[in-house]
């Protein structure tokens, strides 16, 4: 099936023959395009979830504890005198992780450092050493330290 994931729309399309059809998203759990695992989040009036958005989340890592990404892309209109309407395409990246079955928003190595705040000094040291850094890739750093608290959690 060729399966293709709309960021702007939020939505899974599947082609068939020479139709384009998007799929209930309601309906849909998971899906994996290209390697890269996805899940549907579903906000939680009830929780005090940072989770704003319902919809399709990549999962980074999935063990004791798991890190999702979530990727928006806005289109941005702006008329202009000498050029029409300019279309611009911003894209966010925020991040999660998912501990004791509660979501919070992860931005830098303090927001990570107070979830596995049972394991600081060992998770501080591990970053540390391991030359991890938040700032130029951020999802592989979240998947690794989140990777060690697990190993180290047991």
């Amino acid at each position: 099936v060729h399966l293709q994931y709309d960021l702007i729309s939020d939505v899974v399309i599947v082609h068939h023959k020479f139709r384009r059809i998007e799929l209930a998203s309601e309906r849909i759990k998971s899906f994996t395009l290209l390697n890269h695992q996805f899940t549907r989040i579903v906000k939680d009036s009830a929780s005090h979830s940072p989770i704003g958005k319902e919809g399709f989340y990549e999962v980074l890592y999935a063990g004791k504890v798991q890190v999702l990404k979530k990727e928006i892309k806005e289109i941005s209109e702006e008329l202009t005198s000498d050029q029409g309407i300019l279309r611009r395409i911003i894209a966010k990246e925020n991040y999660y992780i998912c501990n004791d079955h509660r979501y919070q928003a992860v931005s830098n190595k303090k927001d990570v450092l107070a979830i596995y705040k049972d394991k600081k000094k060992e998770i501080r040291d591990y970053i540390n050493n391991s030359g991890l850094s938040f700032r130029n890739n951020r999802a592989d750093a979240i998947r690794k330290v989140s990777l060690y608290y697990d190993q180290i959690s047991k």
